[in-house]
């Protein structure tokens, strides 16, 4: 309620538990695949039907168990992913509170995989469990050698390289500003805090940073560029871009981020 009265909701999805939660977790655990697009329907069906599978096993051991969850693991963990389901969408209803969504839903995520392996671990061994948990293993092998990266994570993407435009700034400075003892940089909104913090870090007073969209005369030594559209609210303008092509003085892939110099520089 206190978070209601302060207006701090605002983080999370509005469609629904499964469209949002579910559905937030499997695009960031298939993003950077390129096989994500014909994926994505085939994961959320096997989610699905694993959650149905679970319940039934769920079910079927409690009432062996005469209705006792200390003789229940399954169910007790099966409880552990529903109750807090069921919380969220009445939270959401009568609060208007969003649905949990990318990080906030990963606890989702944690409850299921313990409930997996509760299930099988109480299932009788055969040749085919043997197959289904080694064809299952390989595909997630697989699977996170396609997708691993030592670059950036999902979330703070944008801001992989901040460190190096900021290195490199630190040469332009010594090499061509230093006598002027300041360098004017600008940026997109998005990278504020990231280059604030190496600003802060690395005690560069002589770095002035102001956030813009930028527009015709601003006044600027460097101008940090955010390019693309972003799942947090952020779409660069594409004109932008070519109409600077040929002040770019560095850009980054990882990122999609471009230095661009001023008019005199």
């Amino acid at each position: 309620m206190r978070l209601l009265r302060s207006n701090e909701l605002y983080f999370g999805g509005d469609r629904g538990l499964w469209s949002d939660s579910v559905g937030s977790l499997v695009q960031a655990s298939l993003y950077g695949a390129g096989y994500a697009a014909p994926a994505r329907p085939i994961v959320l069906a096997a989610v699905g039907l694993g959650v149905v599978g679970l319940a039934v096993g769920a079910w079927v051991e409690w009432k062996r168990a005469g209705w006792r969850l200390s003789e229940a693991p399954l169910t007790v963990f099966v409880l552990l992913l529903v109750m807090p389901a069921a919380a969220s969408m009445v939270q959401h209803h009568l609060f208007g509170t969003p649905y949990p969504l990318n990080r906030t839903a990963l606890p989702f995520a944690t409850i299921l995989a313990a409930c997996v392996a509760t299930g099988l671990e109480r299932t009788p061994s055969s040749r085919a469990v043997a197959v289904v948990c080694g064809g299952g293993t390989l595909m997630l092998a697989a699977h996170l050698l396609c997708v691993a990266n030592v670059t950036h994570v999902l979330i703070w993407k944008p801001d992989a390289d901040v460190k190096r435009t900021v290195e490199r700034l630190e040469q332009e400075y010594e090499a061509r500003f230093e006598r002027t003892g300041r360098l004017r940089l600008t940026m997109n909104w998005p990278l504020k805090m990231a280059v604030g913090f190496y600003k802060d870090q690395r005690g560069l007073d002589w770095m002035e940073t102001a956030v813009t969209e930028y527009g015709e005369g601003e006044e600027f030594d460097y101008f940090l560029h955010l390019g693309g559209r972003h799942d947090f609210g952020y779409e660069a303008d594409p004109a932008l871009l070519d109409r600077f092509r040929d002040r770019i003085a560095e850009s980054y892939p990882v990122s999609g981020t471009y230095l661009i110099r001023g008019e005199a520089r």
